[in-house]
């Protein structure tokens, strides 16, 4: 059992030999979903919402149509990109309002640490 241990400590440590910043410290793909929600327009003319976002500032590559409900779950977000939002009120005859305020929303990657721990062992975090 020894002899797998020294075994392994051996190509962990040549794989950080050669790749040492990404070997324990890459961001693993993890796609979350994020749920944003929003107060109704005082617009008696507002029948539904539309949502824009995007990775740009001021540029919504993305919109959902979403009716008239005030809350919404977009899944499937890459962690580490900041992802920008503004919503839209929609009238009946189809027309929407100026975006609301922006906000921007960035998910922290996920990272894995190799650390020594007494006894000549290591501990892995994710």
């Amino acid at each position: 059992m020894l002899w797998r241990t020294r075994a392994l400590v051996g190509i962990l440590f040549l794989a950080l030999l050669q790749h040492p910043g990404r070997t324990f410290s890459a961001p693993l793909p993890d796609p979350y979903s994020l749920n944003l929600a929003w107060d109704s327009s005082p617009s008696p003319e507002a029948i539904g919402y539309k949502l824009y976002y995007g990775a740009v500032s001021g540029d919504y590559t993305n919109s959902i149509a979403t009716g008239n409900v005030m809350s919404l779950t977009i899944p499937s977000l890459p962690s580490g990109v900041t992802y920008y939002f503004a919503i839209t009120a929609v009238g009946a005859d189809g027309l929407e309002s100026d975006y609301s305020n922006e906000i921007g929303y960035t998910q922290a990657p996920p990272s894995m640490r190799l650390h020594a721990v007494p006894g000549g062992q290591f501990m892995l975090t994710v």
